[in-house]
């Protein structure tokens, strides 16, 4: 599972360790703070990332890569 570990990073929290992701979520428990924080920056992120512009984007780009290889096998 992935969780941000800070306002610019993302870290890991090993599956297979569920000690580590409980202190993960204990950690975002007590830190109001932190809370705020990475949900900003969680929030700017998507917004940034997945904007719709470049959401569109990305799948003309698929469509035109599988459009060119299907002409190729013609």
């Amino acid at each position: 599972m992935v969780l941000p570990s800070s306002v610019s990073r993302w870290r890991l929290a090993p599956v297979a360790e569920p000690p580590a992701l409980a202190n993960e979520i204990c950690a975002l428990l007590v830190d109001e703070g932190l809370r705020k924080r990475l949900g900003e920056a969680g929030k700017k992120f998507v917004e940034t990332e997945h904007s719709q512009e470049r959401v569109l984007a990305r799948q003309f780009e698929l469509y035109r890569e599988i459009a060119a290889a299907h002409a190729v096998g013609r």
